[in-house]
């Protein structure tokens, strides 16, 4: 079983997990206790060696990459205050991440005292130019009391005119568990390719030497030539005149017991695979009573 079904299978305990780790701490934590279950899981099923010890270096590399979910920088919250025909703001630094907030302000109810203050002022004047003079001691009184509430009431209001409220602000990162087991499934997926390479190596290692000379029954330069032919052909875009080539290529090697062998699923051990999003033969791999006498090449897939 390969690695991207054993998260498969475990998708809904892992993102439960992840949706109750609270600070990218244990959001890695999380990840690398995921990964030790999958690699623990992964060698029980396996038994060759040396797919057992590639899977352990890619754990350890991923492991080891699992760390970059806690890689916050600064983050930077603006404070705004928005007043009528102009606006302003200034920069807060914080560590964490939330909205920007606005802040709260304190009015003061000063335009009664204002009002009352103004209206005196105008009265005592009035009175002062209009009234007999008797009446100017009070005029005047009025001018000095009505100028003395204006301007206490007017700086009192200024005073008063915006006053920030004083507020903590608690903010909170947390990373999304959605998109963590999509990336940690694509890089399974790479992991899981990877090991595949090991065991088609692995079996090609197993594999008769290569025959070469008079046991091919033909000699390595003409076998090379024949092997260039057939690539050329198998990429040629005129079909027609690419199969007649094949078709007269697969019969001359055919009477000297040489198979000219296409990529598939039980051949797969004769080809070096280049990945691709299609899958196919690229290049035949020529091979005589079961023996590959020179690989060929082909699109894997992924």
């Amino acid at each position: 079983m390969d690695t991207r079904t054993l998260l498969e299978q475990d998708q809904e305990r892992f993102l439960t997990r992840l949706a109750q780790a609270d600070t990218p701490e244990r959001t890695v934590t999380e990840i690398e206790e995921e990964l030790n279950r999958i690699l623990l899981q992964y060698n029980e099923t396996c038994t060759d060696e040396r797919m057992r010890e590639a899977a352990l270096h890619a754990f350890q590399t991923a492991r080891a990459a699992a760390g970059l979910v806690d890689s916050g920088g600064e983050i930077r919250v603006y404070e705004r205050t928005l007043t009528a025909g102009s606006g302003g703001g200034r920069l807060l630094s914080g560590t964490g991440g939330g909205k920007p907030a606005l802040p709260m302000t304190v009015s003061k109810p000063f335009l009664g005292p204002l009002a009352a203050g103004a209206a005196s002022s105008v009265i005592g004047a009035l009175l002062f130019i209009m009234a007999p003079e008797s009446i100017r001691p009070f005029a005047a009184a009025l001018m000095i009391v009505g100028g003395i509430v204006l301007f206490w009431a007017g700086t009192r209001f200024g005073a008063g005119k915006g006053i920030p409220v004083k507020r903590d602000q608690i903010f909170e990162s947390k990373p999304d568990p959605d998109k963590i087991y999509r990336r940690l499934h694509t890089l399974l997926t790479v992991i899981d390719q990877t090991l595949e390479d090991v065991r088609l190596s692995a079996e090609a290692d197993t594999e008769t030497p290569l025959l070469t000379g008079k046991e091919a029954g033909l000699p390595d330069e003409e076998l090379q030539l024949l092997r260039g032919l057939l690539e050329t052909a198998y990429t040629q875009n005129d079909r027609d005149a690419a199969d007649a080539s094949i078709s007269d290529i697969r019969f001359y090697l055919h009477k000297h017991g040489i198979d000219v062998v296409d990529y598939n699923v039980e051949t797969a051990k004769w080809f070096n695979l280049m990945p691709s999003k299609g899958q196919g033969t690229l290049c035949p791999a020529l091979v005589k009573e079961g023996t590959v006498l020179i690989k060929g090449t082909a699109a894997a897939g992924r």
